[in-house]
């Protein structure tokens, strides 16, 4: 991924993510061990750097699946940013129903639980999380419609600033998104996320709204 903003370019960002994975297809279920290789680069400079390994195990009867997902790397930074190395730790379980209810095509339920630790004695940008999600798949309309929502909580070791309570971060979201086929090879889709996060310390409450409007085509 590459985002460019030639007017300012202190919003210039870059990603790159290479997971190379071993699957193992077993009777009953599959078991996938891999790598998380990823760069961040922000507005021209390296941020970080990201070295992991994850375990996946996924089991699927034709209809439904449950899936759990665990991980856990380090994040390194260059120069002054070296204090923001961090060891982090994952486990993600994932169920999905197909036609869960009449009318109802899909439902996924997703529970995230995440322990960052820093490895250069800040507390206060070491934390706990936990995250739930839930989203709908239907059809209506002639298009495909999906709909979900988000809990996030995150507990932090310390508080950031001395007059500030102990900082715990409450967070929330909505997704909706549907998709009209215009032909065999091309669609249209309309996607609106509100993500808004409250944190007992003011400082880190933000409100995030988008509306994006895609043509997709293949050939």
């Amino acid at each position: 991924m590459l985002k460019r903003s030639p007017q300012t370019p202190d919003l210039d960002f870059s990603f790159l993510s290479l997971q190379p994975t071993l699957h193992l297809p077993l009777k009953n279920f599959n078991i996938d061990f891999g790598l998380n290789l990823q760069r961040i680069d922000v507005a021209g400079q390296r941020f970080r750097d990201i070295h992991g390994v994850q375990a996946n195990w996924t089991r699927f009867d034709g209809k439904n699946l449950w899936a759990m997902v665990g991980e856990t790397g380090s994040y390194r930074h260059k120069g002054e940013l070296t204090d923001l190395d961090a060891q982090a730790s994952s486990l993600v379980l994932q169920r999905h129903l197909s036609q869960p209810l009449k009318g109802v095509d899909g439902l996924d339920l997703s529970l995230i639980v995440g322990r960052e630790r820093n490895e250069r004695g800040f507390r206060d940008l070491s934390h706990r999380s936990a995250m739930f999600n839930a989203s709908l798949q239907w059809a209506w309309l002639g298009a495909s419609w999906s709909a979900g929502a988000g809990w996030r909580r995150a507990q932090f070791d310390d508080k950031a600033f001395p007059s500030e309570p102990e900082r715990i971060d409450r967070g929330k979201n909505i997704d909706l998104m549907a998709e009209w086929p215009l032909s065999s090879r091309q669609a249209l889709s309309v996607q609106v996320n509100d993500i808004r996060n409250t944190s007992s310390t003011r400082l880190y409450n933000n409100h995030y709204r988008q509306l994006g409007v895609t043509l997709h085509t293949s050939w």
